[in-house]
């Protein structure tokens, strides 16, 4: 698990290098584990970048469906 949370992490640094995004957004089942937030905090203080995850964020991609079909409705 360390080494996924890690590359994840690592990918997220090259990605902010060519652009000024320096906050990242975690979604999805990965996040649940307890691992997940101390590596990516300690990536994101070395590197000057922040990650969040935020509460039920396995459900992120659900939600995303739910809102963009409610609004296609419209």
């Amino acid at each position: 698990m360390n080494m996924i949370f890690q590359t994840i992490g690592m990918l997220s640094v090259f990605a902010s290098q060519n652009d000024r995004v320096k906050t990242f957004i975690l979604t999805g089942t990965l996040t649940e584990f307890h691992q997940a937030k101390e590596i990516f905090d300690e990536i994101g203080d070395i590197h000057g970048i922040s990650f969040i995850i935020p509460h039920n964020a396995v459900f992120a991609t659900a939600i995303g469906a739910a809102v963009s079909y409610m609004e296609k409705q419209t």
